[in-house]
């Protein structure tokens, strides 16, 4: 090929005349160009955003490589600022969200495609106080659950944008819900301190398939004899989206000779292996002044079927939400609580080392406390989200909750504090999504006219 050079001292008129001929032969071969699937494509670097509820009506976005808060978006839009948006779940495909308002009873939809630009689609109005949501990972339905005593779960269609249908639970309620690849649905109920698990049945419709649980002694070590459930509610069980403080709850619960303890869950993760199932236990055991806490381990060996596989007990803080890392080897737990004496125990994030499905370990060294003083949980809500090596972390309450969201570098558990414009409740991640721009190559070769 022949390059020729132009003089910088040629005359203006010359370089405006190439100008103009380039732009007509790159219009021109845009023109007769075939209309065929591209040839190759480049890809734009891939980014993560972070999505925030925050609990007064809005939502906020982070964008996870430079940490900036962009928002309030949707203020006014997604039901009475009274009614607390909770949670907030991203389809897979990262171009829809699901955001609950416990109080109006209501689902959101929010077109969620451009990050910077948060759009309001349409919402539903569901039979029970929206909390908790999680979205089929194929992409199709969403779950809902409540924060109080509803045996059911809410069906939604994620093609109409309706309720499709609500699942009658016999014995034990729902207060959140997981849903894994395979079809497998969990559920816990805090009040009587099960694990359900369901399955579609041969109409497609969820059906539950096994309900499982433990205890513990007051010393901490798991009992030899598990039964399914306590035969009674707790004294001041009330509707509420969060269970009570620990300075609310019965003595009991705390440690009395001879009482098994119930270990209360109020969250569930699934790790990326899609068996291992972590459920965070918030009851406390041991002394006023050295409180703890246990969660349970469970294992989808088939379909629609749970095995329990261990108790992590001996925390100092109680579990309310879990997010993993990218690889599956780590979860990371949202965790508040502390001594029953003092509270003046901070916030803390702590780590589990994923071993094999269904096995984990506590990780001593990786962990990190925030100066928040919390004590209650949200049922079901996902107040924790890993993106960009980073772990995302609003309040596992709105009990004492302020305005803030942390940020921890999961390479050195350092910790900054991002100001919000609500108290953060509900994070997810906008999934990164390769953008192709397709570079258009004739297959033909264009002669000159004789």
């Amino acid at each position: 090929m022949r390059t020729r050079i132009v003089d910088r001292q040629s005359s203006p008129i010359l370089a405006l005349a190439l100008v103009a001929a380039a732009t007509l032969l790159a219009l021109f071969l845009v023109a007769v160009a075939p209309a065929a699937a591209p040839a190759r494509a480049e890809t734009l670097p891939p980014r993560e955003w972070v999505l925030v509820a925050n609990v007064d009506g809005q939502l906020s976005v982070v964008d996870t490589e430079t940490d900036i808060v962009y928002g309030p978006f949707l203020s006014g839009t997604l039901g009475s600022e009274g009614g607390q948006l909770l949670d907030v779940a991203v389809t897979p495909d990262g171009d829809m969200a699901l955001v609950s308002n416990f109080g109006d009873m209501v689902v959101s939809f929010v077109d969620v495609s451009d990050p910077m630009s948060p759009s309001f689609i349409s919402s539903t109005t569901i039979e029970m106080f929206a909390e908790d949501i999680d979205v089929d990972p194929h992409g199709q339905f969403a779950l809902v659950t409540d924060g109080g005593f509803s045996y059911e779960i809410d069906v939604i269609d994620l093609i109409s944008r309706t309720l499709a249908y609500t699942v009658p639970l016999p014995a034990f309620a729902a207060q959140a819900v997981e849903i894994a690849p395979d079809g497998t649905v969990i559920v816990v109920d805090y009040f009587a301190s099960v694990v359900q698990s369901l399955y579609p049945d041969a109409s497609g419709q969820l059906t539950v398939t096994g309900v499982y649980s433990f205890v513990i002694t007051p010393e901490g070590t798991l009992s030899p004899t598990v039964a399914l459930a306590p035969d009674r509610l707790p004294a001041s069980a009330r509707l509420s989206s969060e269970t009570r403080p620990l300075a609310e709850r019965e003595p009991l619960e705390l440690n009395q000779a001879g009482e098994p303890i119930w270990p209360r869950p109020v969250n569930i993760g699934l790790a990326p292996d899609n068996q291992t199932v972590i459920v965070g236990g918030v009851s406390p055991y041991g002394t006023p002044t050295e409180t703890l806490y246990a969660l349970g381990v469970y294992q989808i060996i088939s379909p629609g079927s749970l095995t329990f596989t261990q108790a992590i007990t001996g925390l100092p803080r109680a579990v309310q939400s879990v997010a993993f890392s990218a690889d599956g080897k780590q979860a990371y737990l949202n965790s508040n609580g502390g001594d029953a004496a003092s509270f003046d125990n901070w916030n803390r994030l702590m780590v589990l080392d994923i071993l094999a499905p269904g096995r984990v370990s506590l990780n001593t060294t990786d962990a990190v406390d925030f100066p928040r003083l919390t004590t209650s949980q949200l049922f079901g809500v996902d107040t924790i989200a890993v993106a960009n090596g980073k772990a995302y972390v609003s309040y596992p309450t709105l009990s004492g909750a302020l305005p803030d969201l942390r940020v921890v570098d999961l390479l050195n558990y350092s910790v900054k504090r991002l100001t919000m414009p609500g108290i953060p409740t509900g994070v997810d991640v906008i999934p990164v999504l390769r953008i192709y721009l397709p570079l258009v190559i004739r297959d033909t070769v264009l002669s000159p006219s004789p």
